[in-house]
């Protein structure tokens, strides 16, 4: 009773009040929504591989040793969700340069041509 009776007399603290609340229903509401994104090497290598068709044929080059290097140690995740979409994106990139990507079992390597 005392303190509805301060609030009631106080308007900044009202607003205080309100607003406390809101910003507790909006982090509640908000927060609980969303489930984390889990980035795994596969899927940062995705993500760096839809910038590809924006840069030079070296960047490309070296995204390829690495993606190819990650492929090669961990031959796995030639089944993971995202191994097929960054291949894609590989290869449309190289082909801005006229080049083909070649993917076997034991490596991922642009033509020199």
């Amino acid at each position: 009773m005392l303190f509805h009776t301060f609030a009631k007399n106080n308007k900044g603290m009202k607003r205080l009040m309100l607003i406390v609340g809101a910003v507790v229903m909006l982090t509640l509401f908000f927060g609980c929504e969303k489930e984390p994104i889990i980035m795994t090497p596969m899927r940062r290598l995705y993500t760096e591989s839809t910038n590809l068709h924006k840069v030079t044929l070296d960047s490309i080059t070296n995204f390829t040793s690495k993606f190819s290097s990650y492929v090669t140690k961990y031959p796995k995740s030639r089944s993971d969700e995202y191994f097929e979409p960054t291949l894609t994106n590989l290869r449309h990139a190289a082909s801005l340069y006229g080049r083909t990507v070649i993917d076997t079992e034991d490596a991922i390597t642009i033509s020199s041509e």
